[in-house]
């Protein structure tokens, strides 16, 4: 019997991530695999009225069997229209998992929408450990779409060195720092 039949729409992405990028996503999976989102509390929904339709499609779906564009979608509104930062926890090691396993899909949420989600959700105050893992995924992220930029420059005969998208360079600064900030601070 094929294994992957018993397998999550999650578990069978993880699998495919690339090994580059394998740390990056199990790091995510260790902080935030187990965090429930908040977009339904007490039994009440707790999105903007421009995402009911959204969570209510969702509302009784296994969350780790969650579509990729399900996930690009959460990713894309946790925490400004849908949920909180258990939210933004939640769909962490999913959307990234989705991301790193097909990469060329046209994914809705970029480096600097991400970095703004994670500002959103006071980053800084969470444990150590959480902001690294979340600082390496942007990183790791920025880095992937800068190289696929790239690539796309050297496609069209342009210097790929000369590929430059300044949000996303941004998100990648900011990672950087903040991880260097939190190798820096005693543990």
């Amino acid at each position: 019997m094929d294994d992957t039949m018993n397998k999550s729409a999650y578990q069978r992405n993880l699998e495919k991530v690339p090994p580059c990028y394998r740390k990056v996503v199990d790091d995510l999976d260790v902080q935030f695999g187990a965090v429930t989102h908040d977009l339904w509390v007490a039994d009440r929904l707790n999105v903007a009225p421009s995402s009911v339709d959204f969570a209510q499609s969702i509302r009784n779906s296994d969350p780790d069997e969650l579509t990729n564009r399900e996930l690009d979608y959460l990713a894309f509104t946790a925490i400004t229209t849908m949920g909180g930062v258990p939210t933004l926890k939640f769909v962490l090691p999913r959307f990234f998992a989705a991301y790193f396993a097909s990469r060329l899909e046209g994914w809705t949420v970029a480096p600097d929408a991400m970095l703004e989600r994670l500002q959103l959700a006071n980053v800084e105050e969470w444990t150590p450990l959480e902001q690294l893992a979340a600082s390496r995924a942007l990183l790791a992220f920025a880095e992937s779409e800068l190289a696929l930029l790239r690539e796309d420059v050297a496609s069209w005969k342009g210097d790929p060195e000369k590929a430059v998208d300044v949000e996303i360079s941004a998100a990648a600064d900011w990672a950087t720092q903040r991880i260097a900030s939190l190798s820096e601070s005693p543990a």
